[in-house]
């Protein structure tokens, strides 16, 4: 399996995922610079 690339938003969300667990999909959004859709298909 290759791996995958990941861009600078990418990363931005696994932080803030790892910093809490429990971010909503829209606080998420809103903290990596994303509408709530984008920033969902991403997961």
């Amino acid at each position: 399996m290759a791996a995958a690339k990941l861009d600078p938003i990418d990363l931005k969300i696994l932080d803030a995922i790892q910093r809490d667990g429990r971010i909503t999909k829209l606080a998420l959004a809103d903290k990596v610079g994303l509408s709530p859709t984008p920033c969902w298909m991403r997961l």
